[in-house]
């Protein structure tokens, strides 16, 4: 009879954690679960004038992912790398155009939940151009502290919501949660070309119901919803790991309680601006947001 090792017990309780879902995709004609998108590039928020960092990001979040233990059998969780830092140095506006188009090849052949993992928040332009026309009623809820809607010539982590609106087919509500005019020039105020755009506070259970009751008559069973954290909305003191560190945000806990609420309704969810330069030594906000994906994808 064989002994068993130390080593080959610890191995084996792999097989009952998240990570033995995990299968990274290079052929982009593979079928597809539930899938993560990776987009590991922050020259949108140094074009910005932020901190680089978060390119690191995915690759926090999913390792800490894998370590979250399974209570039943679920499907494979497929991941793709859709940036590519080569393109985004050589010219910004093509490589969003090749993301784009990635991301909408991979998208067509079906996946019930998708997750996208920044990089910079302009990540969420190629993902908004990816699906626009193939869903034709958008909700946009997006958590943060700017409202990212930036009225800049040159595009960047900044900008992505107003650059989407210059191009959008489809109908779209932009609500934007926790979002303060301290951290917010007065130009991002000013009305999209497409979209509704509508602004909500968000730091207490009174903001969580009232947002609540603002999009529930928004939804209807055609709407596909986007949610987009960049994770400079979340108090400082709950999420530090980020370029710009929010001192008055929305408490982590009233995300969680979001994403809990509505994750059978949302189809898209992305994460934006972790920087792992920034995290603790224990990897406390990669685990936090890797928390928010498991209850996404994993939870009950």
């Amino acid at each position: 009879m064989s002994k068993l090792t130390i080593k080959q017990q610890l191995l084996n309780r792999k097989l009952t954690k998240v990570g033995s879902l995990l299968n990274k995709v290079e052929n982009l004609g593979e079928p597809l679960s539930s899938l993560i998108i990776k987009c590991s590039d922050d020259r949108g928020v140094q074009r910005n004038g932020g901190k680089l960092g978060s390119r690191f990001a995915p690759e926090a979040i999913i390792s800490e992912l894998s370590k979250f233990e399974l209570h039943e059998n679920k499907k494979n969780i497929s991941i793709v790398e859709v940036s590519s830092p080569e393109h985004y140095k050589k010219d910004f506006s093509s490589a969003q155009g090749i993301q784009s188009n990635k991301i909408k090849q991979i998208i067509s052949r079906g996946s019930p939940r998708v997750v996208q993992i920044g990089g910079g928040h302009d990540h969420i332009y190629p993902l908004l151009k990816a699906i626009d026309g193939i869903d034709k009623d958008l909700l946009i809820l997006n958590i943060d502290a700017h409202l990212d809607t930036r009225t800049d010539a040159l595009f960047h982590s900044g900008t992505p919501f107003r650059q989407f609106s210059l191009e959008a087919k489809s109908k779209f509500n932009l609500v934007q949660l926790g979002v303060r005019k301290e951290t917010n020039h007065r130009t991002n105020y000013i009305k999209l070309n497409r979209g509704m755009m509508s602004f909500h506070a968000f730091h207490n259970e009174k903001d969580y119901l009232s947002i609540l009751d603002f999009i529930s008559p928004l939804i209807t069973k055609n709407t596909k919803i986007v949610l987009s954290l960049d994770f400079d909305g979340i108090d400082g003191g709950d999420f530090g790991a980020v370029s710009a560190t929010n001192p008055y945000g929305t408490p982590f806990y009233l995300v969680n309680s979001l994403v809990n609420k509505l994750k059978n309704r949302i189809d898209y969810f992305g994460l934006y601006e972790l920087n792992p330069l920034f995290d603790n030594a224990t990897n406390l906000c990669a685990k936090r947001a890797a928390w928010l994906i498991y209850q996404y994808l994993l939870g009950v």
